[in-house]
């Protein structure tokens, strides 16, 4: 089962590539085919918001020099008994392609209700991978309805383990295609989420036994601020595709992407407020080639002015004011909850609370040290629930950047039903403090 994400360093787009550029990974092919390569920088145009942006770095990619990992997902959810055994009767006949030579290290996961399943390790042998004890996948429940619309379960079960699966994957190196074998699983449309999967260079795809489009949730059956499957996928710079019983060949075709892409960034636009949402589109000047990349961002307004020994740091509402000559660390974002489509949880339920830190002074020699300081507290009585231990700020360093990711698993199992605030703050080795930042939640 997975647990709370260890932050680390990584060596993905935010950790590998220094700044505050958006890079983006862009598969080229024409309308039935492999992804093609050997195209220039002057091939392609980026939109904005439909208006043309400059591109700041490009790069040709070749699958077989590159690191890329392949996970298979398969949906114990979503799906009825004989889709389940038919899923996983593809993924042996998937794994066995080319004598069982995968072309990318490769992995599995299972979603269950209680969450997700992830197979530790990834191997390039496809026979070893088969051989593996797929027994314990269980069959989905028979106490939920049977037909094809959507639940409420279902729909929480497919999210929190999505959640968990991006959060995990999130902090390994390379480029990460998820293939999820499923009819549908509705994706909380979250800024969040968005950033960690452009972060993580995690492209979905979906891959669906039932074979046609048309049993897909349709909009009144999906949850405000979800989308569906199909959405999902295509919003993240991959295929949706519905193959029907054949989905080993789907398998292989999600797969190919990584034979061949390109690597551009650019320079995001600033907002005025918050998570302001921007649509991406790439265009080639070749005709009949189609470019697929990540459909969109949410542009953020410019960062607070970078105060350095010497400087007066302004107070902040419902923060403290820090002493002039203080070079403080200072929040990026506000607290965040995995999953995050509610506030309010039962004690059994796996929350994480995920901030980040922003300190200019980790890109400099010598670097500020830095911890973080998160707690619960009872918001009617103002009691501290539970104090969790200095988080040392070193162990999250990611190379070349000045924003340190920091997660808290939260215990609810150990706290009574009512309504709590998670406290987040920081301190560092210049003596200042940062703003208070909290979130509120409710155990029923």
């Amino acid at each position: 089962m997975l647990c709370a994400p260890q932050v680390s360093a990584r060596q993905n787009h935010s950790a590998a590539h220094a700044g505050d550029g958006i890079y983006l990974d862009v598969v080229v092919s024409p309308t039935s085919g492999l992804p093609v390569s050997g195209l220039q920088l002057e091939d392609f145009t980026l939109l904005d918001n439909n208006v043309p942006r400059t591109i700041t770095s490009f790069e040709a990619i070749d699958g077989r020099q590159a690191q890329v990992e392949v996970v298979l997902v398969i949906d114990a959810v979503n799906v009825e008994a004989r889709e389940l055994a038919i899923e996983r009767e593809e993924i042996k006949r998937f794994l066995k392609t080319d004598k069982g030579r995968l072309a990318y290290p490769t992995t599995f996961a299972v979603l269950t209700e209680t969450g997700i399943q992830l197979h530790l390790g990834s191997s390039r042998d496809g026979k070893a991978i088969s051989a593996l004890d797929h027994s314990r996948i269980p069959k989905r429940s028979t106490g939920r309805d049977t037909d094809r619309g959507a639940t409420a379960a279902s729909f929480e079960s497919s999210f929190e383990g999505f959640a968990q699966l991006v959060a995990e994957e999130r902090e390994r190196s390379g480029r990460k295609l998820i293939v999820w074998l499923s009819p549908r699983w509705p994706m909380h449309s979250d800024p969040q989420i968005s950033k960690q999967l452009r972060d993580g260079q995690i492209t979905l795809y979906m891959v669906d036994p039932s074979g046609t489009a048309d049993l897909e949730p349709g909009p009144e059956d999906i949850p405000v601020n979800h989308t569906r499957p199909a959405d999902t996928a295509t919003q993240s710079g991959g295929l949706a595709l519905h193959p029907g019983n054949d989905m080993a060949s789907a398998m292989r075709r999600c797969v190919a992407d990584a034979r061949a892409y390109y690597e551009i960034s650019f320079n995001p636009a600033t907002a005025d407020r918050p998570n302001e949402y921007h649509q991406l589109e790439v265009h080639v000047a070749k005709p009949g080639l189609t470019a697929r990349t990540r459909q969109g961002y949410y542009s953020q307004p410019p960062r607070a002015e970078k105060f350095t020994a010497g400087s007066e740091q302004p107070g902040e509402a419902g923060g403290d004011n820090n002493p002039p000559g203080a070079a403080p660390a200072d929040f990026s974002g506000g607290l965040q909850f995995t999953p995050t489509a509610h506030t309010s949880f039962k004690s059994t339920d796996h929350l994480i609370a995920h901030f980040e830190l922003y300190e200019p002074l980790l890109t400099e020699q010598p670097k500020t040290q830095v911890q973080a300081r998160v707690k619960l507290v009872d918001a009617q009585s103002g009691e501290t629930r539970f104090q969790f231990a200095p988080i040392a700020a070193t162990s999250l360093e990611r190379r070349g950047s000045a924003t340190l990711a920091v997660t808290a698993d939260l215990p609810l199992a150990q706290l009574p039903k009512g309504n709590y605030i998670v406290e987040a703050q920081a301190t560092d080795s210049a003596g200042s403090t940062s703003p208070m930042r909290t979130a509120t939640f409710t155990i029923q």
